[in-house]
């Protein structure tokens, strides 16, 4: 099976058929939602595990979940939310190191909040993580859209 049919074999399921045609309408926002909540577990668990278990410090635990998440946010954004078309060579190089550049300046960003509400207004570090993460989810998906996925369909 295409993995990019894996959603389109969803919707023809008897449920979700009725929801079919705001699916097709809204598909693109909603896996971005879909992966995006996949991706906010997964960077909230290895912050939480690298901050609990390895007692590293606000910063450097938002550095090593942001590493873990990277990957499987490119893959997923590249194949199921932008549909984007496989590249070869130099093309997929420049499209990697985009995606790259634009996930480091919103992890620069998320750096940003993480230090003033963390580190020096004293926050407790979870929830100040949950809501830079909402913050950056959105900041993503318009880099990824605009910049990185344009017109790739």
């Amino acid at each position: 099976m295409n993995a990019r049919e894996i959603f389109d074999r969803l919707l023809a399921l008897p449920v979700p058929r009725r929801l079919q045609p705001f699916f097709t309408a809204h598909r693109e926002k909603l896996l971005y939602f879909f992966f995006g909540g996949i991706s906010f577990l997964l960077s909230m668990g290895s912050y939480a595990v690298c901050l609990n278990l390895f007692c590293l410090r606000p910063l450097a635990a938002t550095l090593l979940s942001w590493i873990v998440t990277l990957a499987f946010v490119y893959a997923s954004n590249r194949r199921w939310v932008f549909r984007a078309e496989r590249k070869r060579g130099a093309e997929r190089r420049r499209q990697i190191l985009a995606f790259y550049a634009g996930r480091t300046v919103t992890l620069l960003a998320e750096e940003t909040i993480m230090a003033v509400f963390a580190i020096y207004l004293g926050l407790p570090g979870i929830p100040v993580k949950a809501a830079a993460q909402v913050i950056i989810i959105l900041l993503n998906y318009i880099i990824s859209k605009k910049l990185i996925f344009n017109g790739q369909r």
